[in-house]
């Protein structure tokens, strides 16, 4: 959750009744505002980072807690689309008597800034982080001249 260390001037005099009533609103909607969205991106749509090195494309994933046979990725030459499925520890037989952990089904589609060679794709799993390497695709880029008849 993001704090600001100095108030934000919002340009109201010091006198202003109203102005501390409108910064305490702002705040508490932003605080607000802040915790649910954190909590819908940590169990719905799993952390990454996407870069780009000597002609590759690099997608590194946290899944953790998720098995590599629970994991579904599909390629496509614009995106890619990751689906996986974290089972619950806890079955009918046993109670449980706490539970913070995320179940279910995650997906997350990322559109990729150039196309991709899909032929070319390698991915590997290792301690919870799926990382997925694929070749850019080599257009050309610098146009071709065409005669105009007529």
């Amino acid at each position: 959750m993001r704090r600001y260390l100095v108030p934000r001037n919002t340009g109201s005099s010091v006198m202003d009744p109203f102005s501390f009533m409108d910064n305490a609103m702002r705040t508490m909607f932003r605080d607000f505002g802040e915790t649910f969205r954190g909590e819908e991106n940590r169990s719905l749509a799993p952390n990454m980072d996407l870069y780009r090195k000597e002609g590759k494309i690099t997608l590194v994933m946290d899944l953790p807690g998720i098995s590599k046979e629970d994991i579904d990725l599909k390629v496509y030459k614009d995106r890619i689309e990751v689906r996986a499925q974290r089972k619950e520890c806890c079955n009918d037989e046993e109670d449980c008597l706490h539970s913070e952990r995320f179940y279910g089904s995650l997906a997350r589609m990322i559109t990729l800034p150039t196309e991709i060679d899909c032929d070319s794709v390698q991915a590997s799993y290792t301690d919870g982080v799926l990382k997925i390497e694929v070749d850019e695709l080599k257009t050309g880029g610098e146009g071709k001249t065409i005669a105009i008849e007529g």
